[in-house]
């Protein structure tokens, strides 16, 4: 099977947004949930990219490039989302480790994260906890560093 990234289409965002329904949905209809990220300012301030495989989109993620107190020449990965019927094969994996290589490859110190889901996960693709590690959303930051190691696993952006 091929897998590529891309930038997401603006006619794919729904099903994208779909993919991580049963994570942050609240128990909300889907009807109302999609109306929630559409009207997301979150969602509006970054670039969303996808993972296809065979031209499906099966996984997708959102970058961040401003706000969130992100520092300097870093940015931000959230959202991390697979289609249910997708989960399990390393698509996220995939995606994760292809975007944050291509955004090193754009000269960015380094890439942060808040994960819900743990530290191995994104750890296997060189990411690192903050000093503190923890916030206020029950996440754990970490942070893929290009350049300044020191300093960027010492900070904390806000929680996107």
């Amino acid at each position: 099977m091929t897998t590529a990234v891309r930038a997401a289409r603006p006619d794919e965002l729904e099903a994208l947004w779909l993919m991580g329904y049963d994570a942050w949905g609240r128990g909300d209809p889907p009807d109302h949930y999609l109306d929630r990220c559409r009207q997301s300012e979150h969602y509006r301030s970054g670039a969303w990219y996808v993972l296809t495989a065979s031209g499906t989109p099966v996984s997708s993620l959102i970058v961040y490039r401003v706000g969130f107190a992100l520092p300097s020449g870093c940015t931000g990965i959230g959202s991390v989302a697979t289609a249910p019927d997708s989960r399990g094969q390393g698509y996220a994996t995939t995606l994760v480790g292809e975007v944050t290589r291509r955004l090193g490859e754009d000269g960015v110190r380094g890439v942060y994260l808040h994960s819900e889901v743990g530290a191995a996960f994104y750890a296997a693709l060189g990411y690192r906890p903050t000093d503190p590690p923890g916030n206020d959303s029950g996440s754990i930051c970490m942070v893929h560093t290009f350049r300044d190691a020191r300093q960027l696993l010492a900070y904390e952006p806000d929680y996107f």
